[in-house]
This record gives C-alpha cells, structure tokens and sequence, in this order.
C-alpha cells in the first residue's frame, strides 16, 4: 500500500492474464485491516492485511469450497474450520455478485 497525505491508499496487484478470463479484483470489508478478493474462475484467492501493532498478511487459496493453500506473514498462522468457512463465505459472496447474483 502506499499511504497519501490525506489518508488513502493505494493497493497494486500484478496478476497474470490467463487465456479468454481475466482476473478481477475486489475489496471486501474487513474488521481492522483490508481485504481483497481475486477472482480467477477456477480458484479465489482471499488476502488480508491487518492493522494491528504488529501487521499481518493473509493469503489463502480456494477452489471451490475447499482451501488449498494459506500463507501467513510474518509468522505461520493457523485458522479453524469455522474461520475458513466464514471468510469463504465472503468470497462466495463476491463471486455471486460478479455473477449477477447479488
């Protein structure tokens, strides 16, 4: 992110192009930090940064309902199955509205 004087920022993303379906990026409301959804078709990725004392990025892959990957910085991190399903939640709920449905 690269803060401004008045207070916004601003976030880049490089994302490759994959044949005919581009990727979209989103942002998503999120409790004390920021988050984005990356829609890829076949697979959504979550990132989220906190701004606690101490930041914190969160990256986790979903294909479908299933989780395939996270990746926590700076220090490993592990989340429940009722924590997974809950941030699922959110990136269903924005691929439904790219989808019109929502």
């Amino acid at each position: 992110a690269v803060p401004f004087k008045d207070g916004d920022e601003v976030f880049s993303f490089l994302v490759p192009e994959k044949g005919e379906k581009s990727l979209q990026v989103r942002e998503i409301k999120a409790g004390d930090g920021r988050a984005f959804v990356i829609d890829g078709g076949m697979h959504q990725d979550l990132v989220m940064i906190s701004d606690h004392k101490q930041p914190e990025w969160v990256w986790i892959r979903f294909s479908g309902d299933q989780v395939d990957e996270v990746i926590t910085l700076p220090q490993k991190r592990s989340f429940s199955e009722d924590e997974l399903r809950i941030l699922y939640a959110k990136v269903r709920q924005v691929e439904e509205s790219n989808n019109g449905g929502g």
